[in-house]
């Protein structure tokens, strides 16, 4: 599956007509791969594309999305791509930041914006649907009341003894943004009440 709009702001079109999935966008858009390949049975090689913006957000390196045809095609388009790519960890800023002569703006940026207008628009409702209500929660299984000396009245739980009281070890956070070491690159996209990130461990079927 390609991404909506792939080939917006690029010099050349696709061949034919593709459909492309907006969700597929987003992802590239928060991903932001070196390389992009997708099928759809037709070759296509699109122009560069930045993943910032010009004067108001610090450099990043190009995306180059390929196309590929079906294997052994009627139309003899291309179905292979040799390349050779240098880890960024071995590439300096300068190298890694360069910028093609035919590099084109981002090609996603009014599909994220409906994207994110969208989601807004559905929260409002859901929360106008909720009518404001509230929920209330029985703990009184759990929590007992006590008088102590004074004749005031306390809470008194149920767990209270040392092992309650010792402070609990924080575990590192390796998709926290505010963690020194986070692992930027598992961080799918970062919303306004949660963000998506990919599973630690070594690469499966389902990574492919």
């Amino acid at each position: 599956m390609w991404p909506s709009q792939a080939w917006k702001h690029s010099s050349n079109e696709p061949s034919r007509e593709v459909n492309g999935s907006r969700l597929i966008s987003k992802l590239a858009a928060g991903l932001k791969p070196r390389y992009h390949f997708a099928g759809m049975g037709i070759h296509y090689e699109r122009d560069p594309y930045r993943n910032h913006r010009v004067l108001l957000e610090a450099a990043q390196h190009v995306t180059r999305f390929i196309g590929l045809a079906s294997v052994d095609n009627s139309d003899k388009e291309k179905w292979l791509y040799a390349f050779s790519i240098v880890p960024m960890r071995k590439m300096s800023r300068m190298e890694l930041t360069a910028q093609p002569p035919n590099t084109s703006e981002f090609p996603y940026m009014e599909i994220i914006a409906d994207l994110i207008l969208e989601e807004r628009a559905s929260a409002e409702e859901r929360n106008t649907s909720n009518g404001g209500q509230q929920y209330f929660f029985d703990m009184s299984e759990e929590v007992e009341d006590h008088v102590d000396r004074g004749g005031r009245r306390r809470k008194k739980y149920d767990d209270e003894g040392p092992s309650a009281r010792q402070a609990r070890v924080q575990q590192p956070c390796w998709f926290c943004l505010s963690n020194v070491d986070v692992e930027k690159y598992l961080v799918v996209s970062v919303g306004s009440h949660c963000y998506a990130a990919m599973p630690k461990g070594p690469l499966t079927d389902g990574h492919l």
